[in-house]
This record gives C-alpha cells, sequence and structure tokens, in this order.
C-alpha cells in the first residue's frame, strides 16, 4: 500500500482477505519517530487496496482483530480505547481507565473476549467486545504485547524490563486474563507475543538481552510451561506471528525478516528491502502475511496454501478437519475413487 505514515501495527482475519492497520509514534522502548497522531486503515482484499477509517487521529500503540475481520479493536498511547463490530466502518469509544497509556491489545476469534495491557500499567479483560473492561492480578509494569487463544481462553503476555538490565518476563493466563502467572521464560526485552489457535504454541520476540546483544525468538509448545530458543539468528527482533496450528512463523526486527513453515526448526530469510519493521500479521493459515515499518509502506506476501487434513474418531464419527484457508476448499467424496462421481459433502 502506498501510504507513508507512521505505521505502528497492524492485524488479519483469519482468511487474510481484511487487514486492519494503526499509525501512531511508537512511543515503547525502542522508541519510534514522526507524527504522534495518525489514522487508522482497512482493506478488504488482502491489502490490495485501503480505507482510511472514522477513528480519530492518535498515537495508536496496537490494534486486533477477529477472525471474521468485522470486530476491531484499537489502543492508543493517549489512553484512548476504541472498538469497531462492522469492520472499521463505524467506531465506539471503550475507554475503560482514563490516563492510561495503552500500548497492546489482543482479540478471540470472536471478537467478544478482549485484553488490554497499558505501559506502566495493568491488564484488562473484557468479555464483551469492550462494554466492560474488569482489572486483570497482572503487575503494573511496561507491557509491549499480548496474544490470545481463538476462544480467548488462554493468553499470553510479554514484558520489556528495564531497558540496561533486559529483565523482561513472560506470562500467561489460563482463564481469560482474570490471574496470571509468570513464566520460566529468561529475562530480555521481550517486544511480541503470538499464539497457536489453542494457545499450546507460543513464540516470543526479544529486541535484545540483558547485555544489549541482539535478541532471540523462543517458543514453547506447552503454553509456556518452558521455553527453548529457536534456531532463528539473533537480531533486533521487534514482532512476531504465526499460523493457527503454530506451524508457520515470521519474525522480524530491525532490518530482518525470516520464515519458517516447520514449527521454528528452520528458518529463511526473506528478501525484502530494510526496514525498522514494527508490526506483522498473518492469515491463519500462514500463506498471507502483512507487514508495516515506520515510516513507510504496508507490504505483503501471498503464497499457495497447502492445507492438511485431519481425522479424528469421536463417538463413532469420522470428524475431519483443516485450518482455515485464504482460497476456498471444498470436502468432496467418492464411493469409487476409479469414477469421477465425485460429490460435495454435505455441512452440518
Amino acid at each position: 500500500a502506498g501510504y507513508a505514515t507512521n505505521w505502528s501495527s497492524i492485524a488479519s482475519s483469519a482468511d487474510g482477505m481484511r487487514l486492519v492497520a494503526a499509525g501512531g509514534q511508537l512511543v515503547a522502548y525502542p522508541a519510534g519517530r514522526g507524527n504522534p497522531a495518525a489514522p487508522i486503515y482497512v482493506s478488504t482484499n488482502a491489502g490490495a487496496t485501503w480505507t482510511k477509517t472514522t477513528a480519530p487521529l492518535a498515537p495508536w500503540q496496537s490494534v486486533a482483530s477477529s477472525a471474521d475481520g468485522k470486530r476491531l479493536a484499537a489502543v492508543a498511547y493517549s489512553g484512548l480505547v476504541f472498538t469497531s463490530t462492522n469492520g472499521g466502518s463505524t467506531w465506539a469509544s471503550n475507554n475503560p481507565v482514563m490516563g492510561v497509556a495503552w500500548s497492546a491489545v489482543a482479540s478471540s476469534a470472536d471478537g467478544a473476549k478482549l485484553a488490554i495491557a497499558a505501559s506502566g500499567s495493568g491488564i484488562y479483560t473484557s468479555a464483551n467486545g469492550g462494554a466492560t473492561w474488569p482489572s486483570s492480578d497482572a503487575p503494573p509494569t511496561n507491557w509491549a504485547s499480548l496474544a490470545s487463544s481463538a476462544d480467548g481462553s488462554r493468553m499470553v503476555a510479554a514484558q520489556l524490563g528495564d531497558y540496561l538490565n533486559a529483565n523482561g518476563a513472560i506470562y500467561t493466563s489460563t482463564n481469560s486474563g482474570t490471574t496470571w502467572f509468570l513464566t520460566t521464560a529468561p529475562g530480555a526485552a521481550w517486544f511480541s507475543v503470538a499464539s497457536s489457535a489453542d494457545g499450546s504454541r507460543l513464540a516470543v520476540a526479544a529486541f535484545h538481552t540483558n547485555s544489549l546483544e541482539p535478541g532471540l525468538v523462543y517458543l514453547s509448545t506447552n503454553s509456556g510451561l518452558t521455553w527453548a530458543p529457536s534456531s532463528a539468528p539473533p537480531a533486533y527482533w521487534t514482532t512476531v506471528a504465526c499460523s493457527a496450528d503454530g506451524r508457520k512463523l515470521v519474525a522480524a526486527g530491525s532490518g530482518a525478516l525470516y520464515t519458517s513453515a516447520d514449527f521454528g526448526a528452520t528458518w529463511t530469510s526473506n528478501s525484502v528491502p530494510y526496514q525498522y519493521w514494527l508490526s506483522v500479521a498473518s492469515s491463519a493459515d500462514g500463506s498471507k502475511l502483512a507487514i508495516v515499518a515506520n515510516l513507510d509502506q504496508i507490504y505483503t506476501s501471498a503464497s499457495s496454501p497447502t492445507p492438511s487434513l485431519n481425522s479424528t474418531l469421536t463417538g463413532g464419527n469420522l470428524i475431519l478437519s483443516w485450518t482455515l484457508p485464504s482460497t476456498k476448499l471444498v470436502l468432496r467424496q467418492n464411493s469409487d475413487v476409479a469414477t469421477a462421481n465425485w460429490t460435495d459433502v454435505p455441512a452440518n
């Protein structure tokens, strides 16, 4: 997209067709530049064209989207919390606490369960799309990023920590953000988190270590109980995203953009312009990616999805499922594979 603004965050619908991107001076470390107040744009065609929404100009820090891309949430460092139920056509103010510098927002797949975090404050949650915001027991600190499972029950939060000591921590919740638990992730300047749809696979990206060396991408396969560094090279990572099953990952930072198609076992460097990447979003199947850079354009990437069909036997019934793809798939059946008499399997 050819819109030059101080982009800070981008989010995607499950199929990757609907995108929401926000601008605003990035006030969380590392500091951003440019106009501190910027608009929110939306796209309904995977980023081919963009429309400026009626959301107010603000130093927007983070945006989140429901799976269908209709329910959106955005938070600003100036204390604004706005939500939309119609893909960004109209917005409503949902400010739970005045004077709080919001830094991150996460949404469940249906958009009903939300979590917002503040820089220097705590984490608030909503079970009704932002109508009410009870506080959680998360400690007041410099939160940088939030991620949620599809059902909103499991959440993960990243803390920046002190600039020099890089003693930021990773917290998780198993009850929709009501209570939070400190994980065993090592101390670092954690800048971004991502979660699989079931909340079991997590990815966290660090800007730097406690020695101010480039950070690492850490992974968890058990909802944050244990962590291990991935094979992604050290870099000043600022953003990470993953597919619904956690198989496909993308991490970006200061000049670096890497992807993985095997749960983070191996990573591939991507040929993209050198940018200070700030936020990346992925479709559910990982075939569509969108990324924003500070004071530059929005970049998108699309590849042909390769869906994996899963089968389970439940109560004598065969259950077939696959990750929602970015291109339409239809399940067909035939009692004799030697013939061409294939018919669509009726949906339940």
